[in-house]
């Protein structure tokens, strides 16, 4: 996350090596899409385990397990919410940052890194939370569709802000709720894109406006 890398650098003076392991959390994360012919919906609940190095190699080692969100539209096409943002402008809290810290910013919970004890105490807060929180539109993670779902290629990147531009006119609006929980972790995204159980798949696609130069297997499942 590039807020705590930036905190983590300047520590490294300080000599050693730190390693916080922080306490889990749970989310659901809603895609919620509006066509003419009314709402559809589809979540996915993940389980964030981190940890973060001050000092020589410092940085933040995240991992996930769970599915990426995603709804099928009335066409058939289906629209995914990727594990990976674009990072949002004027160094705010987004989804590209790390959940940890955008989430703990959409619940009101102060955080700081210098304080150990105090850092333990945020995210423990942040587990304990409930009640939904929609993201602006920078805070989203990447919206893809995929036009032919047998086919890890028939990709395209969606414009949050102009959805009708990729999906077509009969899209009117896309949402994404956030909510801490205690559910249990889903999976079922496998069902939907049934090449996704080889474990080998990684596609590049060149990326352009902010968007990743690849859409990896790990951006949609972590299992």
């Amino acid at each position: 996350m590039l807020s705590r890398l930036a905190v983590a650098g300047g520590l490294v003076g300080l000599g050693g090596c730190e390693v916080r392991r922080h306490p889990s959390y749970t989310f659901k994360y809603t895609l919620t899409i509006k066509e003419t012919t009314g709402l559809r919906q589809g979540s996915s609940v993940v389980k964030v385990n981190s940890s973060t190095s001050y000092g020589l190699g410092s940085g933040s080692h995240v991992t996930r397990k769970g599915d990426a969100a995603w709804v099928e539209l009335s066409d058939g096409r289906l629209v995914v919410a990727l594990m990976e943002g674009r990072g949002a402008p004027d160094y705010r809290p987004g989804w590209r940052e790390g959940t940890d810290y955008l989430f703990m910013h959409l619940y009101g919970i102060e955080w700081n890194p210098t304080d150990a004890a105090y850092e333990k105490w945020s995210y423990q807060e942040l587990a304990r939370q409930r009640g939904t929180r929609r993201l602006a539109a920078e805070q989203m993670p990447i919206l893809i569709v995929y036009d032919d779902q047998t086919d890890p290629d028939a990709y395209r990147f969606v414009d949050v802000a102009n959805p009708a531009a990729t999906l077509g006119g009969a899209v009117k609006s896309i949402a994404i709720d956030i909510a801490i929980t205690d559910e249990p972790v889903r999976s079922g995204l496998k069902k939907k894109l049934p090449w996704l159980k080889d474990k080998s798949i990684y596609r590049v696609q060149t990326g352009r406006g902010g968007m990743p130069l690849s859409v990896g297997r790990h951006q949609l499942i972590s299992d």
